[in-house]
């Protein structure tokens, strides 16, 4: 391919990311509020004993939890819901500094997930990095979804904002803590970031 060619073929995809990501936007400001919001955000119904209790000890007592082992994305959705809104009210009212915290988080989450994948998939190519990135991106960013379509079948940004905040959002965590890893096994080569030398050992290697 020519080199003027080349770039016309690269900006293209730049703007038909840059539609997609625009499209997904609006479909996020659709989001919906689900009934485990409140209860989660201000700690009622039950979930107050989650985070009150990281590591569950109540258990050993014979108690219950309302949602066990997800301690951190009740945590993290309570803390954010609890100050971002209250930071926006400075511009907005108080209904839509909550939706527009809800599609900020949304939007932050769906290009985590296409920086990271373009990450994995970098790591195969020859080419420059940024170009494998946008690649990545301009095919992967429709298949996340961001409104109900294909929702029965495929539902990676999810319409309620708990869904996106308990699955997508750590799925970036999970992303990000294994890139050493996968580096290692692509590469052969260890990283010298202590929690990877950390992690390295306490899963038995």
């Amino acid at each position: 391919m020519k080199p003027a060619y080349n770039r016309i073929f690269y900006i293209l995809l730049l703007i038909l990311l840059i539609s997609d990501l625009a499209y997904s936007y609006m479909q996020y400001s659709k989001s919906i509020i689900d009934g485990d919001f409140p209860r989660i955000v201000f700690g009622t119904d039950g979930y107050d004993k989650i985070l009150a209790d990281p590591f569950g000890w109540a258990a050993l007592n014979g108690e219950s939890y309302v949602g066990p082992n997800r301690y951190t994305a009740h945590k993290v959705m309570s803390v954010y819901f609890k100050y971002i809104p209250l930071f926006l009210q400075n511009f907005l009212s108080p209904i839509d500094s909550v939706y527009l915290s809800i599609n900020l988080v949304k939007i932050v989450v769906h290009v985590a997930l296409l920086i990271l994948l373009g990450y994995y998939a970098s790591v195969w190519f020859s080419i420059a990095k940024w170009k494998t990135y946008l690649i990545t991106a301009v095919i992967v960013s429709p298949l996340l979804i961001g409104g109900n379509i294909y929702m029965d079948h495929m539902a990676i940004m999810s319409p309620p904002i708990t869904y996106v905040m308990f699955y997508a959002l750590p799925a970036v965590a999970l992303l990000t803590f294994y890139i050493p890893f996968y580096n290692y096994f692509i590469t052969g080569t260890i990283s010298r970031s202590p929690i990877f030398i950390i992690s390295w050992f306490s899963s038995g290697h």
